[in-house]
């Protein structure tokens, strides 16, 4: 616990090295295995300061080529029906 700068106590969580490691995998994960979830890629996004900018920058291209998969795909079921 600490004290706040408004007298308010606050509880102080800190990160293992192991929890950190699990938590890097996870938001990759996030964008690079896609399952077209809103809340997960909010998620992701909003921890991808977790991940190293080579990281984060190797995640959303292949989040963004998941989407080009996906969109080439609704268009080929669009001819089709």
């Amino acid at each position: 616990m600490k004290l706040a700068a408004n007298n308010v106590a606050q509880k102080v969580i800190y990160i293992t090295d192991e929890g950190r490691a699990a938590l890097e995998e996870n938001v990759s994960k996030l964008f690079t295995e896609f399952d077209h979830h809103r809340w997960e890629l909010d998620l992701a996004i909003t921890n991808l300061n977790i991940l190293t900018p080579a990281d984060a920058d190797k995640c959303i291209t292949a989040y963004i080529s998941k989407l080009e998969e996906l969109l080439k795909d609704m268009a080929n079921w669009k001819n089709i029906l």
